[in-house]
């Protein structure tokens, strides 16, 4: 789903808008963002609550992914582990790592150059 990019005119009336549409709450939670993160395009699938222990798994064709985006506050070893991952692709994507730029409040991004995955 694509991601809808607005700032909120008021607080969302959750017990109302679950009874009336729960699907319409969910939307609200998992695919809005504040308008200053409109640049990412981004795309979410919602996949709903995942039971302890285990995982779950989308089929996404590898060469739709156009880009992958490191978090600033990745983990070093899980970091190693989605840049390994991205290697063993037959047509690697973008990799952006996202960092933080404290004088001026703002994200910073640097990308991942093939030879340092």
């Amino acid at each position: 789903m694509k991601v809808n990019y607005e700032d909120p005119s008021g607080p969302v009336e959750i017990i109302s808008t679950w009874s009336r549409d729960a699907s319409m709450f969910s939307d609200h939670v998992s695919c809005r963002k504040g308008k200053e993160w409109e640049f990412e395009q981004e795309y979410r699938i919602p996949v709903g609550s995942i039971p302890e222990g285990k995982t779950r798994l989308l089929p996404i064709k590898p060469e739709s992914i156009a880009e992958v985006r490191l978090g600033a506050k990745i983990q070093p070893d899980f970091r190693d582990k989605v840049l390994a991952a991205i290697a063993s692709l037959p047509l690697p994507p973008k990799v952006i790592q996202m960092g933080s730029d404290f004088d001026r409040f703002t994200l910073t991004e640097t990308e991942v150059a093939p030879d340092t995955r």
